[in-house]
């Protein structure tokens, strides 16, 4: 609010390419409701519609405005749309026409403003327009005649229309009706870009002339199930998921507890480091100038700058390679991994979010976003991710990433059940789920030091060692040892995890040494290098379990290697 109690104005000016985090227009505006106090006026510029749901979305739903400013000459007029008084649009109505489509469904009307509106005619008569408007408090109607559209282009352009409403409703259920549009008129979007109807066989082979919805009763269904839909579009829902597990993560969001382990302050530091910070910042721009996507060039000065304390430099550079790669599942996990390394879970949650919702297949996407929720201590959240990789059939390495979880899952709940302040039916539900993965472990024990890794390629094959005190070496061939180490099993197809535990401390007191043989990248593509985030935790499952963990992340080279991550002394 303005100092005069009345909603803030705020601009944006942007060409609408969402590339950090979630990317669904309708659970971001859910996700922030407190954006949607004050009035959004946003510039597009540019002269393709990279993301027109977007603006349309922040104008309607906070009765801004949205300014298309296509070039230099259009930034004056612009500048100043905000200044304008608008009036109401109550209604459009067009009598003999049917499938009616305003593109943005705008709540107001600004002088210049140009209104889309799109209908198929029937019988191909001429009707009248009528645009319903509320000016100063009175309804007046504006009445323009129409004449049946003799362009070859007006049907395309109602399609497009029509389309775009369809996909900004985020509903699976419209995919198919979308296509059908889609191939009848030749449109691109993203339900029909890579579909190509070769023929008549190919229309009833997908069935396409038989796609109707009921636009009325979708309608209600939507504002029944809007939540429940929100999380199927997410690939959140928790369908499969038994009941104790759905009451238990309902239970969780009530949990006030902080986070186990702080994030690190996120610190604006762009002098400190003297010299040898200054010559990694020169490097660093003349190795951008020859290859603006070297992503060893951001992770060197992604470095530099956090060794120096400036870690928000650290994470801005890295953000440079999630805006040149935004789709890409390798960059955003590279960058989750580095910015877990750095302590913040944050920005870590939002990467591995937009791969979960980009790769909802992968058990593994919803493992690493559980990692970082519970590191933030969005404890109900982790929770749902931890159930749904225990409950949900995925087509690769479902039993290890389960086996993992179970582990992360267990050692939460026991966290909470310590510290949460948990009392009567709500601690008695999270002790019985932790008895369960108990049972679904051949029981947990208190483990001296438990590792795991977890890589951001696939068709990649990284074997995690570890060189016991005692000079017995566990790795893939020899997973069990005399002191009690195990590693679960060995992962040789990409993404991991892998898992190492050990129940007893070492009797000298000495640490143990953790490698990684890095036999190399088997993709067909090397466009991201492959990145390990590496897992530690100590003393686990214990009576004063302190929830000690650690996250540390290494860039590997092309070739194989043998690397060593660490030194651990439980």
């Amino acid at each position: 609010m303005d100092r005069r109690g009345k909603p803030a104005a705020r601009f944006l000016l942007s060409d609408g390419l969402i590339t950090w985090g979630n990317d669904k227009v309708e659970a971001l505006l859910a996700g922030h409701p407190k954006a949607l106090a004050g009035r959004w006026f946003t510039y597009r510029f540019g002269d393709v519609a990279v993301n027109r749901s977007l603006f349309a979305a922040l104008s309607r739903e906070s009765a801004g405005q949205t300014v298309n400013v296509l070039g230099a000459e259009a930034i004056g007029v612009g500048a100043v749309a905000h200044r304008k008084v608008a009036v109401a649009l109550k209604a459009v109505r067009l009598p003999g026409a049917t499938d009616l489509v305003v593109a943005g469904d705008p709540k107001l009307l600004f002088p210049g403003q140009t209104l889309e509106i799109g209908a198929r005619l029937v019988g191909g008569k001429a009707t009248q327009l009528e645009i319903v408007l509320e000016i100063d408090g009175k309804e007046q109607v504006v009445r323009t005649p129409i004449k049946p559209g003799t362009s070859l282009l007006a049907g395309r352009a109602w399609a497009e229309l029509w389309t775009g409403k369809l996909l900004a409703l985020d509903d699976e259920r419209l995919d198919r009706m979308v296509v059908a549009i889609s191939q009848a008129f030749g449109l691109a979007n993203k339900a029909a870009s890579l579909l190509i109807l070769e023929g008549e066989a190919d229309w009833k082979r997908f069935d396409l002339k038989n796609e109707q919805v009921d636009m009325t009763n979708l309608a209600r269904l939507r504002a029944v199930e809007s939540d429940q839909r929100r999380d199927r579009l997410q690939g959140i829902q928790m369908d499969s998921v038994a009941r104790p597990g759905r009451d238990l993560v309902r239970t969780l969001r009530a949990i006030k507890a902080g986070a186990f382990q702080p994030a690190l302050p996120l610190l604006d530091r762009p002098l400190a480091g003297g010299a040898s910070r200054i010559a990694e910042e020169v490097a660093y721009r003349a190795a951008r100038k020859l290859n603006a996507l070297d992503v060893k060039a951001y992770d060197r000065v992604a470095r530099a700058r956090a060794l120096s304390g400036d870690t928000m430099g650290a994470v801005r550079a890295l953000s440079s390679l999630v805006e040149k790669r935004p789709r890409s599942a390798e960059a955003n996990r590279l960058v989750g991994y580095a910015c877990m390394a750095l302590g913040q879970y944050g920005p870590a949650a939002e990467l591995f979010e937009r791969v979960r919702l980009n790769r909802p297949f992968e058990p593994q996407s919803f493992l690493e976003e559980a990692l970082a929720l519970e590191a933030l201590g969005r404890y109900s959240e982790a929770a749902r991710n931890y159930e749904i990789v225990l409950a949900r059939k995925f087509p690769r390495h479902l039993s290890e990433v389960r086996t993992v979880a179970r582990y992360h899952y267990a050692r939460l709940l026991g966290g909470l059940i310590r510290e949460g302040g948990l009392e009567g039916p709500a601690k008695a539900s999270l002790i019985a789920r932790q008895t369960a993965l108990k049972a679904g472990t051949n029981g947990l024990t208190r483990t001296a030091l438990q590792l795991s890794i977890h890589w951001n390629t696939d068709s990649t094959d990284i074997d995690l060692w570890v060189v016991e005190p005692e000079g017995e070496r566990c790795f893939y061939s020899h997973k069990e040892t005399k002191a009690g180490g195990k590693l679960f099993w060995d992962t040789t197809t990409g993404y991991g995890p892998e898992l190492y535990r050990r129940t007893s401390k070492p009797a000298s007191g000495k640490a143990s040494d953790v490698l990684i043989h890095y036999y190399g990248n088997n993709s067909p593509r090397w466009t991201v290098p492959t990145a390990v985030l590496y897992v530690r935790d100590i003393d686990v499952f214990g009576p004063e379990d302190a929830y000690t963990r650690r996250f540390s992340m290494r860039i590997l080279p092309k070739s194989s290697a043998v690397l060593r991550l660490a030194r651990e002394l439980p």
